[in-house]
This record gives C-alpha cells, sequence and structure tokens, in this order.
C-alpha cells in the first residue's frame, strides 16, 4: 500500500535516464513504479520544484563519452537541487565504453553522487551452481538495475510488512564515499531464504567488500505472498552473522508474487563506511525489556 499523500506522505524519488541503457532500464519501470518522477533536465527556474527530492536515481549506460558527460552532468544537477536526500548512480558494466575519458567521467560520477552501483551480471548468483544463462550480460545487467531500484523505491514509499526508515536508509547510502556494490541471490525450496542470503553474501565478499570491518548494508528480502516470518528470519540472520556485529544494517521485506517458491535477497553495501552502533527499533527495544 502506498501511504496516502495528504496524511502519511511516502519519500520522493526521482529518476534521470541517460543514453539507450539508461532509457531502457526506467522505461520498464514505469507501470510497476508510478511513484517515480522525471527529473529536470537544467536548473532553470521553470523546472525546479517547490517540494525537495527525497531520492534522485541517475541511470545510464555510459555507452559513449558525450553520453557519459551527460551522466556526470545531470548527477550534479541532481545533487544539487535544495534537499536533505541523497543521489545514487546506477550504471551497467557491460554497456560501459572502454575509453579513457567515459572511465575518468566514471570515477568522477563516483566523487559526485552518494552511492554509484556498478552493475554486473556477476552479481546475481543463479538458482543452481552452472545453472545455464538464458540471457546477455547487458540484458541481466539492466535487469538487476531495474531490480535494485525498484525494491530501494518500494522501500521507502510503501508501508510494508517489514517497515523502513527513509532516514535509516539515507543514512547507509550516504556514509563513506561513493563506492557501493551489489550482491544478490536467488533461491528456493525448504531452507531457500537462507541460502539466497548466502549466495548474496558472497557476491558482496567476491567483490572486495572486507565483511569483517565495512559497517553500512541495506537488505531486501523478497517473496511472494506465501513467504514466512521464518523465511525472513532466517535471511536476516545469515547476514547478520556474516557482518561485523556492529554494522549498520536495515533489512526490509517485500512481497512479489512472480517470484514463486523462490526467495530473493539483495544487498546493498558501501565498501568504506565506518562501523557504527546498531539501530534498534524502540518498539523493538520496549517488548525485549518488558519480557
Amino acid at each position: 500500500m502506498i501511504l496516502d499523500p495528504e496524511t502519511d506522505r511516502g519519500a520522493r524519488v526521482g529518476v534521470a535516464a541517460i543514453g539507450p541503457g539508461g532509457v531502457r532500464i526506467t522505461g520498464k519501470l514505469g507501470q510497476r513504479l508510478p511513484v517515480l518522477e522525471t527529473l529536470p533536465e537544467s536548473d532553470s527556474c521553470e523546472e525546479r520544484d517547490t517540494q525537495p527530492m527525497d531520492l534522485a536515481f541517475v541511470v545510464s549506460g555510459m555507452e559513449d563519452e558525450t553520453v557519459a558527460r551527460e551522466t556526470v552532468r545531470r548527477a550534479t544537477l541532481a545533487r544539487g537541487f535544495p534537499s536533505g536526500g541523497f543521489c545514487v548512480a546506477v550504471v551497467t558494466q557491460s554497456s560501459v565504453a572502454p575509453t579513457s575519458d567515459v572511465l575518468r567521467c566514471l570515477q568522477e560520477l563516483g566523487q559526485v553522487v552518494d552511492a554509484l552501483f556498478l552493475v554486473s551480471h556477476l552479481n546475481l548468483k543463479p538458482l543452481y551452481q552452472d545453472a545455464p544463462r538464458i540471457m546477455t550480460e547487458l540484458a541481466l545487467e539492466e535487469l538487476l538495475a531495474g531490480s535494485m531500484i525498484e525494491d530501494v523505491t518500494r522501500l521507502i514509499t510503501e508501508r510494508g510488512l517489514i517497515c523502513i526508515d527513509y532516514a535509516d536508509v539515507r543514512a547507509i547510502m550516504r556514509d563513506g564515499s561513493g563506492d557501493a556494490c551489489l550482491g544478490v541471490g536467488l533461491a528456493g525450496g525448504e531452507g531457500g531464504a537462507a541460502l539466497a542470503a548466502e549466495k548474496a553474501v558472497r557476491t558482496i565478499r567476491e567483490q572486495g567488500v572486507d565483511l569483517c570491518r565495512q559497517g553500512a548494508f541495506l537488505v531486501c528480502i523478497k517473496g511472494s505472498t506465501n513467504i514466512t516470518m521464518d523465511d525472513f528470519d532466517d535471511a536476516s540472520r545469515v547476514v547478520h552473522d556474516s557482518i561485523h556485529r556492529d554494522a549498520n544494517i536495515i533489512a526490509g521485506l517485500l512481497l512479489d508474487d512472480d517470484l514463486g517458491a523462490n526467495v530473493r535477497v539483495l544487498i546493498m553495501a558501501k565498501k568504506d563506511a565506518e562501523p557504527v552502533a546498531p539501530v534498534v527499533d524502540e518498539r523493538l527495544r520496549r517488548f525485549l525489556e518488558e519480557k
């Protein structure tokens, strides 16, 4: 259920699609995420809005130098709007042109935004080892990028079973530099939730994140309407047991019947975030004190 904008407005989310890849990714999200707004292309008074944007996504394939430079410009523009929100850049790895100018723009992009996700087809662990890929690497990366954008948007704009606090999500994304990484695990059957979490954690570790030291992780656990709280607890426990005990880990639950009997765990991590004291929901704190 989307929050009532007149009484309990959810976060306001905008997106800028740059280049063919960015357009493909965001185009598929339009019907699934009606709350997504299009970010203005300039800083003219006519295009500025009086209401602040809570979260800005800049999505690109950086296929050539022109697209790369425009990506940095739009990210700088989104970051400069008067807002207490944050800016996330999502770039598909296979589409990035391997030229010095494009790679320099990619580095600059990471310095402009709060979090830069360079999405690779290797970010997803398949259902079983050596499973054949039926999608191209780029198509899979675009699917993963769209899934990440959808999950973050739904977590902070919908009232779900496991509520996520926007301020905590913002704190995670703004922690450390812009260097971030994505890990996705998918599994089904008995113990599938825990197995999916193990795959996601392994993917994060393979990207060079020291789980014994890093301190900022956003976790989205997604399943069909048949998912149970035991499934959520199993996946959450695997993540918490694999990461530094003082890490700031925020976990949310989303429902999607397209997953069928499978559970998908998506982890977003900031590579150089500092460990922080764990956040304990005040309602949970009071419940534990009463026990």
